[in-house]
């Protein structure tokens, strides 16, 4: 909790700076889409892999930051026996579905250049589940309005089993984000 509050901290530093370097043909509407496969650990050795769809739409302030609101289809895949003390039987073929505020931006201006770093932190809550929060850091390859994505995840969702007689957990994963933002 101390990590995502840090995370969080960071975040909101860097608003002024990004509302300070706002121009007219930096703000409007945005969106982006991209796929997430990870890995997802849990805190009784369980494992799984899972498949993440995240489509996110926006406001952008600046290329420096954007605040916007997205879904994520997750489809779970077990990986061993151990996977049921994870997710209860019968919860493989059910897709978690995570609603989340997401706020993201270029650590540097892309007016010049091809490839610079951005970052996103991602917090809301996953229906039927609970608690959903995903910090990222990538690059953005192409232009300040059309550019491509690719990020490394730490995803974190606590899963409730109070209706299933289980304690509920809170489930850890590593994720790749690939995707494009216009």
């Amino acid at each position: 909790m101390k990590k995502l509050i840090c995370i969080l901290s960071l975040a909101l530093m860097l608003i002024p700076a990004s509302l300070s370097a706002q121009t007219q043909s930096d703000s409007g509407f945005w969106c982006a889409a991209s796929i997430t496969p990870a890995a997802a650990f849990a805190s009784n050795s369980s494992r799984a892999t899972f498949a993440q769809a995240d489509v996110v739409v926006g406001y952008r302030f600046s290329e420096f930051f954007k605040v916007g609101v997205g879904v994520s289809p997750r489809y779970v895949i077990p990986v061993n026996s151990n996977t049921s003390m994870m997710f209860p039987k019968g919860q493989f073929d059910k897709i978690d579905l995570p609603l989340y505020l997401d706020l993201r931006g270029s650590l540097m201006s892309q007016a010049d250049k091809k490839v610079v770093p951005y970052w996103s932190v991602d917090g809301g809550y996953g229906i039927g589940q609970g608690f959903y929060a995903s910090p990222t850091l990538g690059i953005r390859i192409g232009q300040s309005r059309g550019s491509f994505l690719v990020g490394l995840s730490y995803l974190f969702q606590h899963y409730d089993y109070s209706k299933v007689s289980m304690a509920d957990q809170l489930v850890h994963a590593a994720a790749l984000k690939l995707g494009y933002e216009f």
